[in-house]
């Protein structure tokens, strides 16, 4: 085998680590929720279905990434390019599904919170919705309506560059499912958030004026809008930065600007598997009740370990002190 040129390592070592960070921070998430049953409620198993989605990304896709970086087209089979495109589309597909019903979720939530629209059983089904046209449009390809390709400007299997009509429909499909949707969709549904904390925040405004509330209680709505307010940026730039790139470099090697990019090729898919793995910070530790689950398991952890490794009369020492 030939000596891994220093790009290629560097590549490989940044994917390990977006793959170790993105599999500790979603596994994260799924424990505390199933540690904390407080926190086993509608919007929190949407957060689950995202993170499981995400460990998807970062335990599957990154890793076929890693092993195409070292071997290349020289040790890739159709099959596995196949398989490896499959997935990379699948779960990437799904996390960005889940990040619209959360938004969605939310949506229903904050404006219409009498009405009780989103269900339980609604959520389901459009979890399940976002999940299936997921593994349909990934499996798009292998049906013969699109086509995976190894491109060594990204050392990956992905959506190929090509001329035919019916492979550029399935990459026009794939940007609107992909980007177009989903950020309109968020675009719409944080926007109106924000608008309805802004109504909520002006009537409780002139209510405490006219009752003559303390500057307190009013300086306490102000600050929830505004923790609201950076959130919903955070959700949307992140989005934004992470995903566009991929829309765009999709784009040009459809419309046939392009027929490879190192830079933009790498980006986008790079920015992808980054998004799956910060995802977890944006979405759930910025809860208090999530950070203070995890540490709590991380004593519980500790505890048992000393218990197993630490002999009777160290143990006892150490819980004392």
């Amino acid at each position: 085998m030939a000596a891994v040129s220093p790009l290629f390592l560097t590549i490989g070592i940044l994917l390990g680590l977006t793959t170790l960070t993105g599999i500790l921070a979603n596994v994260s998430v799924l424990l505390v929720v199933y540690w904390n049953r407080s926190l086993q409620t509608q919007i929190n198993m949407l957060l689950v279905s995202l993170a499981v989605a995400d460990l998807g990304v970062a335990a599957s896709c990154v890793p076929f990434a890693i092993t195409t970086v070292f071997l290349q087209s020289n040790g890739i089979s159709d099959n596995f390019c196949q398989f490896s495109g499959f997935l990379n589309l699948f779960f990437a597909l799904a996390s960005t599904s889940m990040m619209v019903c959360i938004s969605v979720s939310q949506y229903f939530a904050v404006t219409s919170p009498m009405k009780k629209i989103m269900t339980n059983t609604n959520c389901f089904m459009i979890v399940l919705s976002g999940w299936v046209i997921s593994f349909l449009i990934a499996l798009g390809p292998i049906m013969r309506w699109g086509r995976y390709e190894f491109t060594d400007t990204i050392y990956d299997c992905n959506a190929a560059h090509t001329t035919r009509i019916l492979e550029m429909s399935y990459n026009i499909t794939l940007m609107v499912y992909a980007f177009i949707l989903p950020f309109l969709t968020m675009l719409f549904t944080y926007t109106a958030i924000l608008r309805a904390f802004r109504e909520h925040s002006v009537r409780m405004l002139q209510t405490e004026l006219i009752m003559s509330t303390s500057q307190s209680s009013m300086n306490v709505s102000v600050s929830i809008e505004t923790k609201i307010c950076f959130t919903v940026v955070i959700v949307v730039v992140t989005f934004l930065l992470c995903r566009t790139p991929f829309f765009i470099y999709l784009f040009l090697i459809t419309m046939r600007v392009i027929s490879s990019s190192d830079f933009l090729g790498q980006l986008a898919f790079w920015a992808i598997y980054l998004h799956s793995a910060t995802d977890p910070f944006i979405y759930a530790f910025k809860h208090v009740e999530y950070r203070e689950t995890l540490n709590e398991i991380q004593m519980n952890i500790n505890k048992t370990f000393k218990s197993i490794f630490v002999r009777d009369d160290d143990y006892t020492q150490a819980i004392e002190e």
